[in-house]
């Protein structure tokens, strides 16, 4: 199955999407300031939310980093953190995944309080009632993500934010399904990309590759 018929959606999925995304609502007047938060790459920010996405749990480190009191964050949607630069459309690729009980890993750009930003790499996990098989609540372990990453990344969503602002999210989905199409990969195959595609190891892979899979090369490589 290509990568194409693998994300085909219901007629109503963006409708799904901005009734569960949107609600509850938050109404902040925080504004966005360039200013990038330092993360500690030995500690993990932990959340843990409804099914609705509303925050039920987070950690010491989550409250230090986003500069919110526990008080603050507990019964508010995890959407509070959300960065303004962030397209709707990952969000949405991540409601899709998560309806369909299957977990995620994103790369996320984060508000805290104060207005400053924080990359974070995360992988959303969900929990489910064995009796009744329905969902109960996500856990993310949101750690530092490596500098590279985020040069990688950034360029995509800054063009689906922008054709969000232009043409609505419904265009964005389907741009970003188009791109992982067009590259014959899942969401989970594009982000593991990311992250491994400025290794060493995964530089030499793929010249390996290269050079084992072309004749020319082979025979002067032979002939040496």
């Amino acid at each position: 199955m290509d990568a194409v018929l693998k994300y085909q959606s219901p007629a109503n999925e963006i409708a799904l999407y901005e009734e569960v995304y949107t609600h509850p609502k938050i109404v902040t007047d925080i504004s966005p300031v360039d200013v990038d938060v330092p993360l500690d790459s030995r500690k993990y920010l932990l959340s843990k939310t409804d099914p609705s996405g509303v925050i039920e749990y987070c950690n010491r480190y989550f409250c230090e980093i986003t500069g919110y009191q526990e008080s603050e964050l507990i019964g508010q949607p995890h959407s509070i953190v959300r960065h303004p630069d962030m397209p709707g459309a990952i969000y949405h690729i991540m409601w899709e995944h998560l309806h369909q009980k299957k977990s995620i890993p994103l790369i996320l750009k984060n508000m805290t309080k104060k207005g400053h930003y924080y990359w974070i790499q995360t992988e959303i996990n969900i929990k489910i009632n064995k009796a009744s098989n329905e969902i109960t609540g996500y856990f993310a372990y949101q750690r530092k993500v490596p500098q590279y990453v985020i040069k990688t990344i950034e360029p995509l969503y800054y063009e689906l934010r922008s054709i969000e602002k232009r043409r609505g999210l419904e265009s964005a989905v389907t741009h970003l399904k188009n791109f992982l199409a067009q590259r014959e990969q899942t969401f989970e195959e594009y982000i593991h990309e990311v992250h491994i595609s400025n290794t060493f190891a995964y530089k030499l892979s793929k010249l390996s590759k290269k050079i084992f899979t072309d004749p020319e090369k082979e025979e002067i490589l032979l002939s040496s």
